[in-house]
């Protein structure tokens, strides 16, 4: 029985990874179907389920990398919502939205009357004022199906998976304010219970990955590929990711931030194991001392 049940959970394993990585590719390749708040909210949500421990590593990877490819294909260009510079290096809006919110998501699918409202309130507004259209703006867009992914944007944001709550990130800012709050916290947080200073560790490491894998398909070196993009658009994207206060510096912040942490953490070890020896050394000589007394008298 105990094998059979190692044999299921190992077969649902390899399912999830390549559920995964069916959803990359039919992403990518039919980039132009899905409303950009469809891919957006997909992608954060696999970041979210990726950044949790309730997914076995090889799945938790495999979710990461996705998220990263699809960050990557909406980085520039008329694939972000607003299509709207957010400040210096050509950081761009998606969605016209500020930072992170963790309940909805701010573009709304179309309905069938032509306009567009809200899967969560029942709200509607007309196409004119609307924040994002089904095809987030960009009119090179023929979505397919608006409908039925106004239903999985709808899934995706009110419902929590394995406790953590899918966050909707809708600019490369928020997305680093994430990563900032993340991977320095192990070594900034008061100690805690056990569990929970494992938890956050987990997490560090997992965003940690979450960062290699992005700079991995921002430069070309992830075997991932398959993008169905024409390299000079690959080329924009890099050019764009390394400007000044974009990507790039953003990266290296969050890890400087979690590199000193570690160090510092180390060196107060480190000081507090020398300090402890240098006490223990002392009562010893100490010791020493009154055991020659008694044997003089």
């Amino acid at each position: 029985g105990g094998g059979g049940s190692s044999s299921g959970a190992a077969d649902d394993e390899q399912l999830l990874f390549h559920c995964v990585g069916g959803l990359r590719h039919v992403l990518l390749h039919r980039w132009s179907v899905y409303a950009d708040d469809f891919v957006g909210t997909t992608r954060d949500l696999l970041l979210t389920l990726g950044l949790s421990s309730a997914l076995p590593r090889t799945v938790s990877n495999s979710c990461l990398g996705c998220a990263a490819s699809l960050w990557k294909r909406g980085w520039v260009g008329d694939d972000d919502c607003t299509n709207t510079s957010a400040g210096a290096g050509g950081a761009y809006s998606y969605g016209g939205g500020a930072g992170i919110n963790n309940n909805i998501a701010s573009c709304s699918p179309p309905h069938s009357n032509g306009s567009t409202g809200s899967a969560h309130s029942g709200t509607r507004t007309s196409g004119a004022t609307a924040t994002c259209s089904a095809g987030g703006g960009n009119p090179h867009k023929a979505v397919e199906n608006a409908e039925a992914q106004a239903h999985l944007v709808q899934m995706m944001t009110t419902h929590a998976y394995a406790h953590h709550t899918p966050r909707r990130l809708h600019t490369h800012a928020a997305l680093f304010q994430l990563m900032e709050s993340i991977v320095p916290h192990p070594f900034q947080a008061p100690a805690a219970a056990a569990a929970a200073a494992a938890e956050q560790t987990h997490a560090a490491s997992r965003a940690a990955t979450f960062l290699s894998l992005l700079l991995g398909e921002i430069s070309g070196t992830s075997k991932g590929g398959a993008y169905n993009l024409p390299l000079e658009q690959h080329r924009q994207i890099h050019a764009a990711f390394e400007a000044a206060g974009d990507g790039l510096d953003a990266t290296l912040r969050v890890a400087m931030a979690g590199l000193g942490g570690a160090v510092r953490v180390l060196t107060e070890a480190n000081s507090n194991g020398s300090n402890g020896s240098a006490v223990s050394d002392g009562g010893g000589s100490g010791g020493g001392g009154g055991s020659g007394s008694g044997s003089g008298g």
